[in-house]
């Protein structure tokens, strides 16, 4: 070594990713909710919403939470969409 380099460490901490998923059942009627499992800081949905679960109008979805430590993980479901009784 010469003696104008210098050296040192530094400790480098690797967070672990979030895990998404779409929790509730996989058949569901109009109206009815689906819910994030992950505790996040933030949520957001493909449907723009930002809180843990959303009322279903649409068959798939996405959301992407994000951990306090600014981690994400994105996950996918397709549903079965079906009249609410009261429709009929």
């Amino acid at each position: 070594m010469q003696a104008d380099e210098a050296v040192g460490t530094r400790t480098l901490t690797i967070n672990a990713l979030p895990t998404a998923t779409i929790n509730g059942a996989k058949e569901i009627c109009t109206g009815g909710r689906v819910l994030s499992r992950q505790v996040a800081a933030r949520y957001k949905w493909s449907t723009n919403e930002t809180t843990a679960s959303i009322v279903v109008t649409a068959a798939t979805y996405t959301v992407t939470v994000t951990d306090a430590k600014g981690c994400s993980a994105t996950a996918n479901e397709t549903l079965k969409i079906n009249a609410s009784p009261s429709d009929h």
